[in-house]
């Protein structure tokens, strides 16, 4: 029988009893989601300072719930305090950023990264077109010369092409 995780003074047997299995990183990381789905920021930080194991994805799930939930000042301090990050980690920081209009902060980090992909492009590509109608010209071009830059030059066509059809008619 599982118990119920807004049961807080039982969540710790909780926890034990649902990581003991061998599905344990996923039904753990998949309790966290749910519980920031539901908007029990509570439950959740109860859950993960009781969990045993803290890995990278852990820390990625804390970090895009409170996203997620507009609380970019929490999960700023979650990133903070990762002793490992992988581009998910960058990458929900820059989108919690663009969310909330902080396009500077965005940026910073943006350019702070040193392994880029296409979804980190994306992110601020979409922020600056969400955000700031100005920034729309800025935003493709360094997106191209980005694209270039990494040798995507397929995505790279492919979005020109689409550009002189939006441009053309």
């Amino acid at each position: 029988m599982i118990i119920p995780v807004n049961h807080v003074k039982n969540t710790r047997f909780h926890l034990r009893f649902m990581c003991s299995n061998a599905n344990s990183l996923y039904q753990c990381n998949t309790k966290i989601t749910s519980c920031f789905r539901n908007g029990d920021i509570n439950a959740t930080l109860h859950m993960f300072d009781e969990m045993p194991v803290k890995n990278i994805a852990r820390w990625n799930c804390m970090m895009s719930g409170f996203v997620k939930n507009g609380m970019v000042f929490d999960a700023r301090k979650v990133f903070d305090e990762m002793a490992n990050r992988n581009v998910v980690s960058w990458t929900a920081m820059l989108d919690g950023y663009a969310k909330c209009g902080r396009l500077d902060e965005s940026r910073v980090m943006f350019d702070a990264m040193t392994d880029k992909n296409v979804v980190c492009w994306n992110v601020m590509l979409s922020g600056y077109v969400t955000n700031d109608e100005k920034m729309k010209r800025e935003a493709w071009n360094a997106m191209l010369s980005g694209y270039v830059e990494h040798d995507s030059s397929r995505v790279c066509s492919r979005i020109a092409s689409w550009l002189q059809v939006v441009v053309l008619g």
